[in-house]
């Protein structure tokens, strides 16, 4: 932590000879989290602090999120618990002044639950696009978008499955198509999660 901190200082002042170091040849992935480092210190200074303060920021808007989160799925007395919980979880305590990605990844990667799940009275598109966008934010902080993905594409499949095989539908064209354009919406959204994912990533 104390290498990239170190080296986003160097980027703060217009110095990127260290994107060649074996360490950013090795751990590519670190480097945007290292240019936000960067960002941060050239507007607020060569200090920690400003990083560690943005890290309560992160650590706290995660612990909202997730109450949104449990209050969509399981109810509003659940979704305190669950905020109440993450909020007082060792870890979240004791890594809160750690110069990591985790944070901000941890907290993209979140919203684009919350966006992909809640009723949030958007409409399918914009849904969609909302949370490939979380996502690949998510995914340029730290790599987890080859284990969320899959996930996020299964739950599309599985839902369009169920909407077609809980729907009304015999062979009259009335009740057939109508029935096969909803099941279709669940694609549709995984198809522009998976774009917009692409083209920020």
């Amino acid at each position: 932590f104390e290498f990239m901190f170190n080296m986003a200082v160097k980027a703060a002042r217009g110095d990127f000879s260290f994107t060649e170091a074996p360490y950013y040849v090795r751990w590519t992935y670190q480097l945007p989290f290292t240019l936000y480092e960067a960002l941060v210190i050239k507007l607020f200074g060569a200090h920690p602090l400003p990083l560690k303060v943005l890290n309560a920021f992160w650590q706290s808007a995660l612990a909202g999120v997730v109450y949104a989160l449990g209050r969509a799925l399981f109810g509003d007395r659940a979704g305190r618990a669950a905020r109440l919980v993450y909020a007082l979880y060792p870890s979240t305590i004791s890594t809160v002044s750690v110069l990591t990605n985790q944070h901000p990844a941890d907290f993209f990667f979140y919203l684009a639950f919350c966006f992909f799940l809640c009723d949030l009275r958007l409409r399918e598109r914009p849904r969609a696009i909302a949370t490939g966008l979380a996502l690949a934010l998510g995914e340029l902080f730290r790599p987890y978008g080859p284990l969320v993905l899959p996930v996020i594409a299964f739950f599309g499949l599985f839902r369009a499955a169920f909407v077609w095989l809980s729907s009304e539908r015999s062979a009259s064209e009335k009740r057939f198509w109508p029935a096969l354009r909803k099941a279709v919406i669940p694609l549709e959204t995984i198809a522009w999660v998976l774009i917009v994912f692409w083209l920020v990533t």
